[in-house]
């Protein structure tokens, strides 16, 4: 299995990572398993750096690849109680969120 990291919702109370999980059958097709959100307390950011524990780190929540934007959106939204939140993108070559 491998984790495609997608995308990165900042809201003022958490970040939030979406990423893809992928996997492999034997005849090497590739097969989109479902969605993962991970949630991490924002607690101090010092310029662009966040500084974290690991008590800030909560358990992934595992959404069905069939989850609309809509779905996963609110879910944040919900999470979060925040209404507005800025969404960054994964960038492979620079390996940082744009």
């Amino acid at each position: 299995m491998q984790i495609i990291k997608m995308f990165k919702y900042v809201t003022n109370t958490y970040h939030f990572y979406l990423d893809k999980i992928e996997s492999k059958n034997e005849s090497g097709t590739v097969a989109e398993r479902c969605w993962v959100l991970n949630r991490v307390n924002v607690k101090k950011i010092e310029g662009n750096k966040l500084i974290l524990s690991e008590n800030d780190f909560h358990p992934p929540i595992i959404l069905p690849l069939r989850s609309s934007k809509v779905e996963i959106e609110e879910k944040i939204k919900s999470l979060s109680g925040c209404k507005e939140f800025q969404l960054l993108c994964y960038d492979p070559e620079s390996k940082k969120y744009i």
